[in-house]
């Protein structure tokens, strides 16, 4: 793999792509939401970075991808556009990480549950199962997901390396 089908997908960002295009992006607290239609070999990345929209906001006055209420149905609605079909999406997250860990779990601070709780509601709500999941942790990691076979490999930092 050449660094040129790495498409890197940077906070409060989305893209889709198809073989032999990779997807990568890092997360700390933030959350990686991975959609895949395993037909088209399409998948899709949105890097969370706030778990809510602004309340009130006029469409197009922000960014959706930045939140999990908006970046999710902002990603399903460019899968669609590409052809992919709502029921046959497969859903995969990682990151929510506590980064400041001297915090208590209920803390403003501790924006990766947050975002995870927020992401896992947005897509229960789309009616997407999640069936599988690297979350949480003190940790950030890269992830990197395969297009050609839908598995995304997740680089934790000073931890190691998993394949979901």
């Amino acid at each position: 793999m050449s660094e040129e089908n790495i498409i890197n997908v940077n906070m409060a960002a989305m893209n889709v792509a198809t073989p032999p295009r990779h997807l990568r992006t890092v997360l700390g607290s933030c959350v990686g939401v991975f959609l895949y239609e395993p037909r088209l070999k399409l998948g899709g990345l949105v890097h969370i970075m706030l778990p809510d929209a602004p309340e009130g906001a006029a469409p197009g006055s922000f960014n959706p991808a930045k939140f999990a209420t908006s970046g999710i149905p902002a990603l399903i609605d460019l899968m669609q556009k590409e052809g992919a079909v709502k029921k046959n999406l497969v859903c995969k997250i990682c990151g929510g990480a506590k980064m400041f860990a001297g915090f208590s779990a209920n803390s403003v601070v501790d924006i990766g549950s947050r975002n995870q709780t927020a992401v896992i509601d947005t897509l229960a709500k789309a009616g997407l199962k999640i069936v599988a999941k690297d979350v949480g942790g003190t940790s950030g990691r890269k992830i990197l997901a395969d297009l050609e076979t839908g598995l995304i490999k997740i680089m934790h930092f000073n931890v190691g390396e998993k394949v979901i």
